[in-house]
């Protein structure tokens, strides 16, 4: 057992203390268990209590006994349910539950007011808990390695957040109302089935961290170019990456799409309508313009995917995707135009590539 103090000793002011008890096997649990280090160390007088990786498998009810704790962490003890005497912890600030096999949170949990820090990553939790959006102070919220398969629209109700943990879920989209979350900082979503992300990204302003690795994202909304405060993006192990940096591939056009490329761009409009039958025109109707303002061609069926690096606060460089005619029309392209990353390219920019890999 350590015990750490944690306010200035003067004999006008109490001493609070942090008690580690982890990693002890112990069996149970007793108050009057902090006798034996010193003899006049009172429950009152621990501020921060940690009774992580033991034998039990509930909380002993005389840890609600510790009424002045700040800090409680009940990590790795199998436990399957959150005792109702924990609402006795009016001081509690933050709750470490990690690691167990809750598959629900309980509503009472809300009538620990001052809570601003929960860590329940690591359980069976299958729904978002809804308790938490009764949780006034709540500015720190860990729920990855669950279950969760979707998160509420009224997700921006939990206005305080500054942390957000998801990673390790099985969550296929966002809400778009996660823009919302003004204050929001660091936003963890790794480890999911996210395909894209919603534009409303940008209105995270105060977003410094964004972890996306390990999805199924092939492109990324242009509006999170504005998020000005971001340092830190990581995709690694996304489509988006596999696909522009690893084998970028093109299937080449049918000779009907080479035709019709070359009537579009050679023949002008007026003229194709008085020679061809109309099923043609209808073709020859749906062609979609190159992006590369240089090229001036059109593409049908075939079309070359290639990724722009567009510069981002100045600190690296983010990947947005666009369509090409053909891989030629990126060959030699600045930054100021279309430019391909195909398997022959290599990435020579440092910043691009701690974007790219992560």
């Amino acid at each position: 057992m350590e015990f750490l103090e944690s306010s200035p000793s003067t004999s006008n002011v109490i001493q609070y203390l942090t008690a580690d008890l982890s990693d002890k096997q112990l069996q149970t649990f007793d108050k009057t268990y902090i006798k034996k280090i010193h003899r006049d160390l009172t429950p009152e007088r621990i501020e921060c209590l940690i009774i992580s990786r033991n034998l039990f498998e509930v909380i002993p009810l005389d840890v609600f006994k510790f009424v002045n704790l700040r800090r409680l962490e009940v990590c790795e003890l199998s436990l399957r349910v959150i005792p109702e005497e924990i609402t006795t912890l009016s001081h509690l600030r933050h709750l470490d539950i990690r690691n167990n096999c809750l598959q629900t949170i309980p509503k009472f949990l809300s009538k620990l007011g001052m809570l601003n820090e929960i860590n329940i990553s690591g359980n069976e939790i299958s729904t978002f808990p809804e308790v938490l959006f009764e949780l006034n102070h709540l500015n720190t919220l860990h729920l990855g390695d669950n279950r969760l398969e979707i998160i509420p629209r009224h997700i921006d109700k939990i206005k305080k957040l500054k942390v957000l943990y998801l990673g390790g879920n099985r969550l296929a989209e966002i809400p778009d109302t996660i823009g919302a979350l003004r204050q929001l900082t660091c936003l963890v979503l790794c480890d999911n089935q996210l395909t894209t992300l919603p534009q409303s990204l940008a209105g995270l302003q105060n977003l410094q961290r964004l972890s996306l690795h390990n999805n199924l994202i092939r492109t990324l909304p242009p509006q999170i170019i504005k998020l000005e405060n971001l340092h830190s993006l990581s995709l690694r192990n996304n489509p988006l990456v596999r696909k522009f940096v690893d084998d970028m591939a093109f299937s080449p056009p049918s000779l009907m799409e080479i035709a019709g490329r070359a009537v579009r761009k050679n023949i002008p409009c007026n003229q194709i309508n008085h020679i061809l039958p109309s099923a043609l025109i209808t073709y020859l109707n749906s062609a979609h313009e190159c992006v590369n303002p240089h090229c001036g061609g059109v593409y049908f069926e075939a079309r070359f995917e290639h990724i722009k690096f567009v510069d981002f606060c100045g600190m690296y460089k983010v990947p947005l995707l666009q369509y090409l005619c053909s891989p030629k029309c990126g060959c030699g392209c600045s930054d100021n135009g279309p430019h391909v990353v195909g398997c022959h390219n290599r990435l020579t920019d440092a910043r691009m590539k701690k974007v790219l890999l992560g």
